[in-house]
């Protein structure tokens, strides 16, 4: 993976993925390229301590919520909208401090909320998890 990376071939494989789905394949390297929603939200920490849960499947439904993924195939997706991760399990956070950021067009408190009950903070550090967990099918 560090020669891919460090030859350039890695950006150029995410150039061409961004291209053949219609996108323009120079934010690979310019990330200012990409237009983002008006409204940046924080959700925040309501306590110190460690991230001990960041629920993935919560998140990615609260981001579908928010028009940045689809349920059915037929359903827009709004590019400009997202949310940006700021905390992940074992990470120590303080009070206040954001857990994850959501770029929007308008405040919606539900999604807010949504994505503030997918995190838990505990008083301790979570035990680190493997990498991997398993392999499906035969190798080669």
């Amino acid at each position: 993976m560090q020669k891919a990376i460090d030859s350039g071939a890695a950006v150029r494989v995410a150039e061409k993925m961004i291209e053949a789905q219609h996108g323009d394949p120079r934010v690979a390297t310019d990330p200012s390229r990409l237009a983002i929603a008006p409204e940046s939200i924080d959700v925040v920490a309501d306590r110190a301590g460690w991230v001990v849960r960041a629920d993935a499947l919560e998140i990615g439904r609260a981001a579908v919520a928010m028009g940045a993924g689809r349920n059915r195939a037929e359903d827009v997706i709004d590019p400009k909208v997202g949310i940006s991760i700021r905390a992940k399990p074992g990470d120590r956070v303080e009070c206040g401090q954001a857990l994850a950021t959501l770029h929007v067009h308008k405040k919606n408190p539900a999604i807010e909320e949504r994505l503030r009950h997918a995190y838990s903070v505990g008083d301790a550090a979570p035990s680190p998890r493997p990498l991997f967990i398993g392999r499906i099918g035969s190798p080669g």
